[in-house]
């Protein structure tokens, strides 16, 4: 199973679109991705483990360095490069090119 790719697409969503064009992290359990959008953040999606399907973010399922698309506002996060969920699936980390590591707390799936 891939658990890191880079890709490139529009994710369609209600309020706007997010350009894709960065890192993608998938989360152990494969029912979570995080995807790097633009220069604004970070994407919580939700994944389908069986067909890799993905679907748009709820409602406050994004983190930008300001309140693009009405994201939560993370201190840091210019224009990720990067994206990690470790295996114990407890954080996500996302690192810019700035050098500013990111730390996310989120639910184990």
């Amino acid at each position: 199973m891939i658990t890191d790719a880079r890709i490139a697409f529009q994710v369609p969503c209600p309020g706007g679109c997010y350009v894709g064009g960065g890192a993608l992290a998938i989360s152990p359990s494969g029912r979570t991705a995080y995807l790097t959008f633009s220069a604004y953040g970070v994407l919580v999606l939700a994944r389908d483990p069986a067909t890799g399907a993905l679907s748009g973010p709820p409602a406050g399922g994004c983190w930008s360095f300001a309140r693009h698309f009405g994201c939560a506002i993370a201190r840091g996060l210019l224009a990720p490069s990067d994206l990690l969920v470790p295996p114990d699936a407890r954080n996500v980390y996302a690192v810019s090119p700035d050098f500013a590591v990111s730390a996310f707390a989120r639910a184990v799936d």
